[in-house]
């Protein structure tokens, strides 16, 4: 086997490799729930894993019991090429940290990581001219323009035990009447106000942090590949032989 051949099937593989990165995002493998599969997204920077999947709207007890239950539900198809370690003893929702902030460009949470620095979307108001973040060409092929819990709950000086949430998008009626993006906020996750409900629903996304996600050395395929371009060389020769 040449040099050549040898060096070409280096290439395709870490092609192969390279191909489902996007920045500091990289597609792992895949997870089965619930019969379908979805992506799990590597984070290298923040050293976590998506699920590429969105729960529908549900109170904040129900997406927190959804999200740790998840690993009891997912059979997991990690690419041959990667191994993954978690640190985190199961699926949760994502934080919004140490000192959660209202607003915009709320980056110091993992949604807000995620939305401004790692997918690059844009915050603000779109009667201020921002648009709606392209979700269709971000490595995720299962966020919507919604809001998303965190785990993280907010000041707790109200009997409504406010929890922190992310919105890519959320429409404001009185004063603003505005359809914002990228922001953060808290909501009510009990409490009545004259016996009406103030406890409030939003989507669910589940991640976990891992401790190492080791790239398994290309060379070990190598063989492989070279012995099935070994085993297609004859017949090529042999159907230019007969041609």
């Amino acid at each position: 086997m040449s040099m050549k051949w040898m060096s070409t099937v280096g290439m395709i593989a870490i092609l192969v490799v390279v191909a489902a990165a996007h920045g500091d995002l990289s597609i792992i493998g895949t997870a089965t729930y619930q019969g379908s599969q979805y992506n799990l997204i590597w984070d290298d920077a923040s050293a976590l894993v998506w699920l590429d999947y969105t729960n529908p709207t549900a109170y904040w007890s129900n997406q927190m019991a959804w999200a740790t239950g998840l690993d009891a539900q997912l059979t997991y198809n990690v690419d041959p090429t990667y191994a993954v370690t978690w640190s985190d003893a199961a699926w949760r929702l994502p934080s919004a940290g140490g000192a959660p902030s209202y607003g915009f460009q709320a980056a110091t949470q993992e949604l807000g990581d995620l939305y401004y620095n790692k997918l690059g979307f844009l915050g603000g108001s779109s009667s201020g001219g921002v648009p709606a973040p392209d979700l269709d060409a971000s490595v995720f092929e299962n966020l919507d323009l919604v809001g998303y819990w965190t785990s993280t709950p907010g000041d707790p000086i109200f009997s409504t035990k406010p929890v922190w949430m992310f919105a890519f998008r959320e429409t404001r009626s009185a004063p603003c009447y505005d359809t914002v993006y990228g922001f953060q906020d808290v909501d009510a996750t009990s409490g009545s106000f004259w016996g009406i409900p103030l406890a409030v629903k939003h989507s669910g996304l589940a991640v976990r942090g891992v401790s190492d996600v080791s790239v398994v050395p290309l060379p070990a395929a190598l063989p492989l590949a070279l012995l099935g371009l070994g085993t297609l060389a004859p017949m090529i020769r042999r159907r230019r032989r007969a041609g």
